[in-house]
């Protein structure tokens, strides 16, 4: 793939924010096998976060986006940080041609199996899940990460 990463994006994130501290399923298309613990935030006060995209010639697992990103010495966002850049700069429509997905924190076992916890948006909304990591993501996917 000629361009695999998109240029630099510069977004403010509040992660004093009240929302980040409990998961309001109003706000969301759907909210899957997940809790707060899910998306705990570490993160304190306002600052300036440095987002990139990451695309994928073919379908694409999480084994992929982590390799990515190590290789790229970027990070993961955390849930605030993926919503805030998601909900301020794409529209629906936007998101129908090529959903957006941030993988966040670190894998866990759930029901004998390892998943991670994601957010994920496209043309319906927002949605929280947990994500078995062997399943593919669509290549029309874009990977949300940060510097």
């Amino acid at each position: 793939m000629k361009n695999p990463v998109t240029t630099s994006t510069i977004e403010e994130v509040d992660y004093d924010d009240p929302q980040w501290k409990k998961i309001n399923e109003s706000r969301y298309a759907y909210v899957g096998d997940v809790t707060i613990k899910d998306y705990h935030e570490t993160q304190i006060g306002k600052k300036s976060v440095v987002f990139r995209e990451l695309r994928f010639d073919h379908k694409f697992t999480d084994h992929e986006v982590l390799a990515k990103v190590a290789k790229l010495k970027c990070r993961l966002p955390s849930r605030a940080e993926a919503e805030t850049y998601i909900r301020r700069r794409y529209t629906p429509e936007q998101l129908a041609k090529n959903p957006r997905i941030a993988l966040v924190g670190p894998a866990v076992k759930l029901h004998g199996l390892l998943g991670r916890a994601f957010v994920r948006a496209d043309e319906d909304g927002v949605q929280l899940s947990r994500r078995w990591p062997d399943d593919p993501w669509l290549q029309r996917c874009r990977v949300v990460v940060r510097k």
